[in-house]
């Protein structure tokens, strides 16, 4: 599909079956704790689901050092927040291919998982909060990363 002409503060991105224009979004990154598990959050874009609703569509960078191969879904817990409200993480988009978080990967492998967040609007914050599945309370974030939405 043909690219669009979009003003200069949005973005066109290729979707798996559709072109459609999203928003780039700024961030604010906290370092990750050295641990057995590593994940990074790289672009953030604004786009809808298949209702039309808002997402925040956040694509992260995840590898481990584990024995046995592991997905992002069992190495991690992902949460977004807007308002200090816990965002929907399954959304139905051309942007989102869900099986990502789903695919094993084998030890020092970086792997992209795209992950998407219902919005309350377009225009407040989302912070994104990466720990390690099954933390404990001593445990610090693996990823923590605000998206500046304006």
């Amino acid at each position: 599909t043909a690219a669009t002409t979009q003003p200069p503060e949005t973005t066109t991105t290729k979707a798996t079956t559709t072109t459609r224009a999203t928003t780039k979004v700024t961030t604010t990154t906290t370092a990750a704790p050295k641990a057995d598990v590593f994940v990074s959050c790289k672009e953030g874009v604004l786009a809808t689901d298949y209702k039309g609703d808002p997402i925040l569509v956040v694509t992260f960078l995840f590898s481990h050092s584990k024995d046995e191969p592991t997905s992002f879904t069992f190495a991690t817990q992902d949460t977004a927040y807007q308002n200090g409200i816990e965002c929907e993480s399954y959304v139905m988009s051309d942007y989102v291919d869900t099986q990502t978080q789903l695919n094993k990967i084998k030890s020092g492998v970086e792997y992209e998982v795209v992950v998407g967040y219902q919005l309350q609007n377009t225009t407040d914050d989302v912070e994104i909060i990466v720990d390690k599945f099954m933390k404990s309370k001593n445990d610090k974030p693996l990823c923590t990363q605000i998206y500046r939405l304006r």
